[in-house]
């Protein structure tokens, strides 16, 4: 039992440290079918965070609503790869104009995801290279998962909520046509929303993340 849960464990290392550049961009049938599903339930999760968390104004940012499609990012980013979260994130975005999403949010939204992502991705990496040496058993590496992740979650919360705060006072609250006495009043509420909406998105994220794995080993997408 020792020997077998040793070699997954290697084969899990190797996965993640040798990349194979053709499969990392190729798109099988399986991997369609799965950003297909990701992508209704990031229709699903948009269209309860517009029409249900919207309903909840938080002022004085009234403006800002809950969002919850992060969650499907993270997803991807662990099951597939980088690229297709990042592309996936400009088509699951822009495609909120059909559920009357206006272009300043959908910019401002786009632009805090990506950020979001790309730091996530980065902090996971360079905790996960720092600790994949001790690594000796299954649950070994799922313990380092869950804390390279929260982590890394938290690093883009600081990140993200940073970089929407630099947007909102350069361009965003000026399209929004918030007057400019007021602009600086609502940037720390905007990092405090940023922050926690990301945090939020985090802990539902690892909540379910013990079955994402589960589907990660089963199937090869």
């Amino acid at each position: 039992m020792q020997i077998k849960e040793d070699l997954k464990v290697n084969d899990f290392k190797v996965r993640y440290q040798k990349i194979n550049w053709n499969k990392y961009f190729k798109l099988t049938s399986l991997r369609v079918s799965f950003l297909a599903l990701i992508l209704a339930l990031n229709i699903v999760l948009a269209v309860f965070s517009k029409f249900v968390l919207g309903l909840i104004q938080i002022p004085p940012v009234t403006f800002l609503v809950l969002e919850l499609t992060l969650i499907t990012y993270f997803i991807l980013l662990y099951v597939i790869n980088l690229f297709y979260t990042i592309v996936f994130i400009f088509l699951a975005t822009w495609m909120r104009f059909f559920i009357g999403d206006e272009p300043i949010g959908m910019l401002a939204m786009n632009l805090i995801d990506i950020v979001s992502v790309l730091t996530f991705w980065i902090v996971n990496f360079l905790v996960y290279k720092l600790v994949i040496g001790y690594i000796k058993t299954q649950k070994q590496h799922l313990i380092t998962l869950y804390i390279s992740q929260g982590t890394a979650g938290l690093f883009a919360a600081f990140a993200a909520a940073g970089f929407g705060v630099l947007i909102n006072w350069a361009f965003l609250l000026k399209l929004y046509g918030v007057p400019e006495e007021s602009r600086d009043y609502l940037l720390i509420p905007i990092l405090i929303f940023n922050f926690v909406k990301i945090v939020i998105n985090l802990i539902i994220y690892l909540s379910i993340f013990y079955a994402i794995d589960l589907l990660f080993k089963r199937y090869d997408i």
